[in-house]
């Protein structure tokens, strides 16, 4: 009787592994999510080569494009992120610390500051100083980012600085909460003029480039990256695929530089 039993609860085991392999078997294949949080200006680039890493991958890449301050402070609180890209070194440096990160980050990509109209402006392409001497004193509201959580507006305040511009030479001066809104402001008409990226304003076609910002005005515009999450193996293959030279003219053909 004894003997009957032990085969009998063998058989039951042999029947339940059975069973649990069949479940396992029968469950289609999971795919990971790689959740990327990037600076607005890069919204575009990353959607496209998000398009491309699509065809011929199975994870999932989840954008989440805002300013870089807001980003970095989203992380630090908990948000779920497997790749952050700054526009500005001090949140990526914040960020770095913050959170004990052992990586470091690396330069995928550069930009320029520009001034922008709408395109049905009368101005056309001037000179920066011709445009400081005319344009900003003639324009009814100016558009800049937010120099206190937005790289963007760093870099415009820096520009102002250099060339000796304050509020007395501005006139109703419209601080955004990032790159894309400020564009957007330019886009719509609700503005004269904005101080964008140079790679949003190619990129629209709704905006005329008035004049670039020469880059001695304010510290160079790189974007960093940085592996937040190693729990997802493939974040680092697509951070991988961000910087590589395959995707080399994709940057190229959106304003950047590599």
């Amino acid at each position: 009787m004894k003997k009957y039993f032990m085969n009998l609860r063998l058989l039951l085991v042999l029947i339940l592994s059975s069973f649990g392999c069949c479940l396992c078997t029968s469950q289609p294949e999971k795919t990971s999510n790689i959740k990327v949080f990037c600076a607005a200006s890069l919204l575009p680039v990353v959607t496209e080569i998000k398009a491309q890493w699509s065809k011929s991958h199975g994870e999932k890449i989840v954008i989440n494009a805002a300013s870089s301050g807001i980003l970095a402070r989203q992380i630090e609180n908990g948000a779920q992120c497997d790749i952050y890209i700054s526009a500005n070194k001090d949140w990526m440096n914040y960020l770095s610390k913050s959170l004990n990160l052992k990586t470091q980050p690396i330069t995928i990509a550069s930009n320029q500051l520009a001034v922008c109209a709408p395109m049905e402006t009368v101005l056309d392409s001037l000179d920066i100083n011709i445009l400081l001497k005319q344009g900003l004193a003639s324009a009814t509201n100016i558009a800049m980012a937010d120099p206190g959580h937005v790289p963007l507006g760093k870099y415009t305040q820096q520009f102002f600085s250099y060339y000796a511009i304050d509020n007395n030479h501005l006139k109703n001066l419209i601080h955004t909460k990032d790159a894309r809104s400020t564009l957007r402001l330019v886009e719509l008409g609700e503005v004269s003029l904005g101080v964008v990226y140079l790679s949003d304003a190619i990129t629209s076609k709704k905006v005329k480039v008035i004049a670039q910002v020469p880059s001695i005005s304010h510290e160079k515009i790189l974007y960093n990256s940085i592996l937040i999450s190693s729990n997802n193996s493939s974040s680092q293959i697509f951070l991988n695929y961000l910087n590589s030279s395959e995707n080399k003219n994709i940057w190229i053909e959106n304003g950047f530089s590599k």
